[in-house]
């Protein structure tokens, strides 16, 4: 629509578990589980729940410190683009 435009894009892995292998295998169980939940449904209630709750984990964290981290990352990396533009002054 503005060919003449500039796009400033900007991505954000903020990452939750961790990178070790074993992080990286458990985050894969759960996105697993929870296709598994997703597709064919869970054996009891209790089964869900926790499959749900490790879905929700995953890409939303209960720790208030680590919700309060990735923000602060967000806006930093949000202020150092557009400074990078000569839009905002750090």
């Amino acid at each position: 629509m503005r060919p003449d435009g500039v796009f400033n894009g900007l991505v954000i892995e903020l990452g939750t578990h961790g990178l070790t292998t074993l992080d990286q295998m458990d985050d894969l169980y759960t996105v697993v589980s929870e296709n598994q939940l997703r597709q064919h449904g869970a054996i009891d209630v209790d089964s869900e729940q926790r499959v749900r709750a490790a879905y929700r984990e995953l890409f939303y964290p209960s720790s208030a410190r680590w919700r309060d981290r990735a923000v602060r990352v967000g806006v930093r990396a949000v202020e150092s683009l557009l400074a990078a533009r000569g839009l905002f002054r750090n």
